[in-house]
C-alpha cells in the first residue's frame, strides 16, 4: 500500500495536481501511522515473552541522543528541544537502535502530550558508575493517580491520547534489558521529568 501511494504521489507531483497530491500525502501519513502501531504491538508481545534479540556493542550516547533530538524536532513544529551533556563522550554497552527507540519514545511522548510552544530539555550526565539522561518538559504535568501506571502496557497518560499506550512500556523494557532503570516525577501545572539510568563503561 505504501509503495503504491508513493508511486501515485510521484505521478501527481509530475502533473502538478495539488489536490490529489495533498490527499495522497495524508493517506501516506496514515499508512505510516498504522505501520508504527503494528510494530509497537509486535514489540510489546515479544517483550512480554522475552523474544526480543539485542545486539550489544559499545555506544557513545552523546551522538546517539543528538540524532534522536534531530528526529524528534520533526514531530511537532513550535517545540523547542535542547540537549546538553557533561562530557564529550559518554559510553555504555547496548543495542544502539533499541536505545534510540526508547529515548525517542519518551521524547515524543513529552512533545505530543504538551501544548504548543513547550520546551523540552535533555541533560546527559554521570552519577558514579552510571549515566543518567533526564528528559524535562514544562508541559501540563501528570496527575499522581496516573504516574503509577505510566509504564504499563496500554497505559495512556490522557484520555485525548491517540496512541495505543505502548511507547513508554516498550521504552521501559528496553532500558531494563540494558541493566538500567527509568523513573518519572511530575507536578501538575509545572512539568515532568523522566530519568533514564544506564551503566557506564
Amino acid at each position: 500500500m505504501q509503495c503504491y501511494l508513493q508511486l501515485v504521489l510521484r505521478e501527481t507531483s509530475a502533473q502538478n495536481d495539488a489536490t490529489i497530491r495533498n490527499r495522497v500525502e495524508r493517506s501516506l501519513a496514515q499508512v505510516s501511522r498504522i505501520s508504527q502501531l503494528v510494530d509497537q504491538m509486535i514489540d510489546a508481545s515479544r517483550f512480554q515473552f522475552g523474544q526480543i534479540p539485542f545486539d550489544f556493542q559499545e555506544i557513545d550516547l552523546v551522538p546517539m541522543i543528538g540524532e534522536v533530538v534531530d528526529t524528534a524536532r520533526q514531530v511537532r513544529s513550535g517545540t523547542t528541544i535542547a540537549f546538553t551533556h557533561s562530557e564529550e563522550s559518554m559510553m555504555t554497552r547496548g543495542d544502539e537502535s533499541r536505545l534510540e527507540q526508547a529515548t525517542l519514545n519518551v521524547l515524543t511522548n513529552a512533545i505530543l502530550h504538551s501544548q504548543d510552544g513547550v520546551r523540552v530539555e535533555l541533560s546527559l550526565g554521570r552519577d558514579k558508575n552510571d549515566l543518567q539522561l533526564q528528559i524535562i518538559d514544562n508541559g501540563p504535568g501528570i496527575p499522581d493517580e496516573t504516574l503509577g501506571t505510566l509504564f504499563q502496557r496500554f497505559s495512556r497518560g490522557s484520555a485525548l491520547s491517540s496512541g495505543l499506550g505502548l511507547g513508554l512500556y516498550i521504552a521501559r523494557e528496553i532500558v531494563i534489558a540494558h541493566g538500567g532503570s527509568i523513573d518519572v516525577g511530575s507536578t501538575v501545572g509545572t512539568g515532568t521529568t523522566v530519568t533514564i539510568t544506564l551503566p557506564a563503561i
